[in-house]
């Protein structure tokens, strides 16, 4: 066994948190590790320039703009915070707290954007003909941009708007992007029916 003798120094450890807090607390600024997300996501929120030190307390709150109504997050009292996967865009500020003065701050509010996924369309969605080569014009639309694949017959594979010419059946896909960077796909078939 271990016995402690008179000579056997008594070690003893102190955390120190910092200077105690008191008066009204720096919110700080509430940054999000990724501010945009295209249909859905989650991200990490931190705050840069709130006071430190012991005796401060948190609790993340979200609102649906940046001027609220804000609701205080259930289990959301540590110093960063994890959101949730997203669908709506969702505001957030972090209520900082001093126990030692009893008063609280906000920080800068910070934003999460989910963003729609673009509904791509094309016209035609399918043309026939008896005759070779085949050829039609598609035009697509509901997003910003657009590129066009497979880029056989085709006589360019971005614009709104491409002239295709094939020799045998071919299925075209085109991929529309937002102006968010979002994208949404949609197909078209360009027939042949046709027999030497």
């Amino acid at each position: 066994g271990y016995s402690q003798g008179a000579n056997t120094p008594v070690l003893s450890v102190t955390y120190t948190g910092g200077a105690a807090c008191s008066g009204t607390p720096d919110g700080g600024t509430a940054t999000a590790g990724v501010y945009s997300f295209c249909n859905s996501g989650s991200t990490l929120l931190s705050v840069s320039g709130a006071s430190t030190g012991s005796g401060l307390s948190y609790q993340w709150q979200s609102g649906p703009s940046a001027t609220g109504p804000w609701t205080s997050i259930s289990g959301a009292t540590s110093a960063t915070y994890t959101t949730p996967t997203l669908t709506t865009t969702t505001y957030y500020q972090r209520l900082i707290s001093c126990s030692n003065s009893g008063l609280s701050n906000v920080s800068d509010t910070t934003v999460v954007n989910i963003n729609a996924l673009p509904s791509v369309s094309v016209t035609p969605t399918s043309y026939s003909s008896c005759t070779s080569p085949a050829a039609t014009s598609l035009t697509a639309s509901g997003a910003s941009t657009y590129a066009w694949s497979p880029a056989t017959g085709l006589n360019a594979t971005t614009g709104a708007s491409v002239n295709a010419s094939v020799t045998s059946s071919t299925v075209y896909t085109v991929t529309g992007t937002s102006t968010e960077g979002c994208t949404g796909t949609a197909t078209a078939s360009v027939n042949l029916n046709y027999s030497p």
